[in-house]
């Protein structure tokens, strides 16, 4: 049952490489969204102090700092999307390779398949 223990073997080496590249991913999405969080909580302070000031073109910089907050949110939205997908897409590719594997072993165990002697 060589072939089926080989079939195994590239299957966990598949989804290392998946879960690998689907950690990579996320964690420099996660940081872009930790500098874009920062970047906002910054807005929030500054559109804060404007309206302390009672600055006389606040409702000009309200609006500016609003759309920037909002764009930044938005964009925020996206890339947790983005690593939700990510997530599902690498499960999926992980269970398929399982899948794979196990079906290999179903038709070594039927003797279906001539196995080949690598010694």
């Amino acid at each position: 049952d060589e072939m089926g223990f080989m079939d195994n073997i590239k299957a966990g080496v598949k989804n290392v490489a998946s879960k690998t590249g689907e950690v990579a991913e996320t964690t420099g999405l996660k940081g872009r969204i930790s500098n874009l969080e920062y970047e906002t909580d910054k807005i929030y302070k500054e559109l804060g102090i404007a309206y302390y000031n009672k600055a006389d073109d606040f409702e000009a910089v309200s609006k500016e700092l609003c759309d920037r907050i909002r764009s930044n949110l938005e964009q925020i939205e996206k890339w947790r999307a983005e690593i939700d997908k990510n997530k599902s897409e690498g499960k999926a590719e992980r269970e398929a390779n399982r899948q794979a594997a196990k079906e290999s072993d179903k038709v070594d165990e039927k003797g279906s398949v001539e196995k080949i002697d690598l010694n």
